[in-house]
Protein backbone atom coordinates (compact mmCIF):
# COMPACT_ATOMS: atom_id res chain seq x y z
CA UNK A 1 0.00 0.00 0.00
CA UNK A 2 1.54 3.17 -0.62
CA UNK A 3 -0.07 6.71 0.89
CA UNK A 4 1.90 9.90 -1.01
CA UNK A 5 0.37 12.65 1.11
CA UNK A 6 0.40 16.64 0.77
CA UNK A 7 -0.10 16.97 4.36
CA UNK A 8 1.76 17.57 7.32
CA UNK A 9 5.04 16.68 9.44
CA UNK A 10 5.36 17.39 13.24
CA UNK A 11 7.99 16.95 15.74
CA UNK A 12 7.93 16.54 19.14
CA UNK A 13 10.14 19.80 20.46
CA UNK A 14 10.43 18.76 24.36
CA UNK A 15 9.87 15.35 26.13
CA UNK A 16 9.82 11.77 24.77
CA UNK A 17 6.61 10.33 22.67
CA UNK A 18 4.03 8.29 24.97
CA UNK A 19 1.31 6.41 23.20
CA UNK A 20 -1.22 8.52 21.19
CA UNK A 21 -4.07 6.62 23.18
CA UNK A 22 -5.08 3.61 25.58
CA UNK A 23 -6.55 1.95 23.02
CA UNK A 24 -6.95 1.28 19.38
CA UNK A 25 -10.53 0.96 17.50
CA UNK A 26 -9.26 -1.47 14.27
CA UNK A 27 -5.98 -0.38 14.73
CA UNK A 28 -6.91 3.22 15.16
CA UNK A 29 -6.04 5.19 18.14
CA UNK A 30 -7.79 8.85 18.59
CA UNK A 31 -6.92 11.71 20.71
CA UNK A 32 -5.89 15.10 20.61
CA UNK A 33 -2.28 15.41 19.74
CA UNK A 34 0.54 16.13 22.30
CA UNK A 35 1.21 20.20 23.15
CA UNK A 36 4.54 20.10 22.13
CA UNK A 37 4.18 19.46 18.27
CA UNK A 38 5.13 22.08 16.35
CA UNK A 39 5.06 21.89 12.19
CA UNK A 40 8.36 21.25 10.29
CA UNK A 41 8.58 23.50 8.03
CA UNK A 42 8.91 23.26 3.80
CA UNK A 43 7.29 19.39 3.74
CA UNK A 44 6.41 19.43 0.19
CA UNK A 45 4.95 16.18 0.59
CA UNK A 46 5.57 12.82 2.20
CA UNK A 47 5.19 9.34 1.02
CA UNK A 48 4.93 5.74 2.91
CA UNK A 49 4.89 2.27 1.09
CA UNK A 50 3.13 -0.20 3.94
CA UNK A 51 4.24 -3.74 3.44
CA UNK A 52 4.79 -7.05 5.12
CA UNK A 53 7.88 -9.07 5.66
CA UNK A 54 7.76 -12.76 4.35
CA UNK A 55 8.21 -15.33 6.83
CA UNK A 56 9.18 -18.12 4.66
CA UNK A 57 6.70 -21.62 5.83
CA UNK A 58 7.34 -23.75 2.80
CA UNK A 59 7.62 -27.54 4.14
CA UNK A 60 7.21 -30.93 2.30
CA UNK A 61 3.41 -30.21 2.62
CA UNK A 62 3.73 -27.76 0.05
CA UNK A 63 5.00 -30.33 -2.49
CA UNK A 64 2.76 -31.51 -5.33
CA UNK A 65 2.62 -34.94 -5.77
CA UNK A 66 1.10 -34.78 -9.35
CA UNK A 67 3.68 -32.42 -10.85
CA UNK A 68 6.71 -32.90 -8.10
CA UNK A 69 6.55 -29.16 -7.53
CA UNK A 70 7.51 -28.02 -4.22
CA UNK A 71 5.10 -24.23 -3.88
CA UNK A 72 7.34 -21.64 -1.83
CA UNK A 73 4.66 -20.33 1.30
CA UNK A 74 4.70 -17.54 3.23
CA UNK A 75 3.22 -15.93 5.95
CA UNK A 76 2.74 -11.82 6.65
CA UNK A 77 5.09 -11.17 9.34
CA UNK A 78 7.04 -7.91 10.99
CA UNK A 79 5.73 -4.37 8.96
CA UNK A 80 7.96 -2.05 7.53
CA UNK A 81 7.56 1.46 6.29
CA UNK A 82 10.13 3.51 4.77
CA UNK A 83 9.08 7.19 4.56
CA UNK A 84 10.35 9.99 1.87
CA UNK A 85 9.97 13.07 3.22
CA UNK A 86 10.18 15.69 0.47
CA UNK A 87 11.52 19.46 1.83
CA UNK A 88 12.15 22.97 0.97
CA UNK A 89 15.56 23.85 2.76
CA UNK A 90 14.49 26.15 5.31
CA UNK A 91 18.13 26.52 7.45
CA UNK A 92 16.51 28.10 10.39
CA UNK A 93 13.61 25.49 10.80
CA UNK A 94 13.48 24.03 14.00
CA UNK A 95 12.50 20.85 12.23
CA UNK A 96 14.75 20.56 9.71
CA UNK A 97 17.44 21.03 12.47
CA UNK A 98 15.80 18.62 14.36
CA UNK A 99 16.13 15.96 11.61
CA UNK A 100 19.74 16.89 10.61
CA UNK A 101 20.92 16.39 14.06
CA UNK A 102 19.43 13.01 14.28
CA UNK A 103 20.67 12.01 11.26
CA UNK A 104 24.51 13.14 12.39
CA UNK A 105 24.04 11.59 15.85
CA UNK A 106 23.69 7.72 16.60
CA UNK A 107 20.88 6.55 18.69
CA UNK A 108 18.99 10.01 18.56
CA UNK A 109 15.13 9.61 17.56
CA UNK A 110 12.73 12.21 16.26
CA UNK A 111 9.34 11.81 17.27
CA UNK A 112 7.65 12.42 14.46
CA UNK A 113 3.53 12.65 13.54
CA UNK A 114 2.83 12.74 10.09
CA UNK A 115 -0.28 13.71 9.28
CA UNK A 116 -2.92 14.10 5.69
CA UNK A 117 -4.39 17.22 6.94
CA UNK A 118 -3.42 20.34 9.71
CA UNK A 119 -3.09 18.70 13.46
CA UNK A 120 -5.64 21.54 14.44
CA UNK A 121 -8.72 20.12 12.32
CA UNK A 122 -10.30 17.91 14.86
CA UNK A 123 -13.05 15.70 13.86
CA UNK A 124 -12.53 16.07 9.87
CA UNK A 125 -11.10 12.69 9.43
CA UNK A 126 -7.33 14.03 9.45
CA UNK A 127 -5.22 10.71 10.18
CA UNK A 128 -1.50 9.61 9.88
CA UNK A 129 1.15 7.84 12.21
CA UNK A 130 2.85 8.32 14.98
CA UNK A 131 6.72 6.92 15.32
CA UNK A 132 9.92 7.40 16.65
CA UNK A 133 11.86 8.25 13.14
CA UNK A 134 15.05 7.11 12.81
CA UNK A 135 16.60 9.41 9.68
CA UNK A 136 18.17 7.09 7.48
CA UNK A 137 19.11 9.60 4.22
CA UNK A 138 19.51 12.95 3.36
CA UNK A 139 19.35 13.36 0.06
CA UNK A 140 21.56 15.57 -1.74
CA UNK A 141 19.57 19.13 -2.53
CA UNK A 142 18.70 20.38 -5.76
CA UNK A 143 17.61 23.52 -7.00
CA UNK A 144 14.45 23.48 -9.05
CA UNK A 145 13.83 27.04 -10.23
CA UNK A 146 14.27 29.30 -7.21
CA UNK A 147 13.70 26.50 -4.94
CA UNK A 148 15.63 23.96 -2.95
CA UNK A 149 14.61 20.97 -1.93
CA UNK A 150 15.71 17.40 -0.48
CA UNK A 151 14.30 14.18 0.27
CA UNK A 152 14.80 12.53 3.88
CA UNK A 153 14.29 8.60 4.52
CA UNK A 154 13.27 7.96 7.75
CA UNK A 155 11.66 4.74 9.54
CA UNK A 156 10.76 3.46 12.82
CA UNK A 157 13.63 3.50 14.97
CA UNK A 158 14.86 0.21 16.77
CA UNK A 159 15.90 2.33 19.68
CA UNK A 160 11.82 3.36 20.45
CA UNK A 161 9.76 1.38 23.25
CA UNK A 162 6.54 2.47 21.44
CA UNK A 163 5.53 1.01 18.25
CA UNK A 164 4.28 3.12 15.57
CA UNK A 165 0.66 4.34 15.58
CA UNK A 166 -2.03 4.98 13.15
CA UNK A 167 -3.76 7.98 14.65
CA UNK A 168 -6.73 10.02 14.48
CA UNK A 169 -7.40 13.78 15.75
CA UNK A 170 -10.06 14.54 18.07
Amino acid sequence: MRLVLTGAVYYLTTGTRATWASTATNGLYTAAPPGSLAKVGGVMEWQMDVEKNPADTTSLDDYDTQTGAVWDSAVGSTIKSPIKITLKEKDADGGQIAIQQAFYQIGIVVPLLLLNGLSTASGTGVKGIWLDAEILKIGQPRKIKDIVKFDVEVQHSGWSSIPPQWVAIT
